[in-house]
């Protein structure tokens, strides 16, 4: 990975905790309580704003958006979420960072499935387990023939587990 990508300070709120992990190459969004358009905002605000000035997809091995605690969401968060995907996508070449989109019921599953209606995505993936996400992700990069160790579920969580609450 390039020597010239700048640390990015965490964002943590009561509903969002966003970080890269530089050592594994990985994004992590981590939703709680509710995911509320401000939140969708913040995200693909900071997103397109590193991809336009440093985040090269290829250099990372992929991005996590966990939304298993989410308790609700917020109407008018899916069209947000989907107009700004497009714009983080005509940003980057976004096509090359698998993405696992982790859900733990049957409501975070259908929002979820609403926001990616309409985009084709092969590299965009729900998973219900952190398991059967690592291993689209895994796959997914042997597939394409990117150069990466695969990842365990130990590797991925390392910083979350001292999020802190505030």
């Amino acid at each position: 990975m390039p020597n010239n990508i700048p640390i990015q300070d965490p964002i943590i709120t009561e509903n969002l905790v966003m970080y890269i992990d530089y050592d594994l190459r990985f994004v992590h969004y981590i939703y709680r309580n509710i995911l509320t358009p401000v939140e969708t905002e913040i995200v693909y605000k900071r997103m397109i704003h590193d991809i336009q000035t440093w985040f090269r997809p290829e250099d990372f091995r992929g991005g996590l958006f966990d939304f298993r605690q989410v308790e609700s969401f917020q109407i008018g968060n899916t069209p947000i979420a989907k107009n700004n995907s497009v714009r983080a996508n005509e940003a980057g070449n976004l096509a090359l960072l698998p993405t696992i989109l982790l859900v733990d019921s049957l409501e975070q599953e259908v929002r979820v499935r609403a926001s990616l209606l309409g985009a084709p995505s092969r590299r965009k993936y729900i998973a219900k387990t952190e398991q059967d996400g690592l291993t689209f992700l895994n796959e997914w990069n042997a597939q394409h023939k990117r150069q990466f160790d695969d990842v365990s579920e130990e590797m991925l969580w390392r910083w979350p587990n001292n999020i802190p609450t505030e």
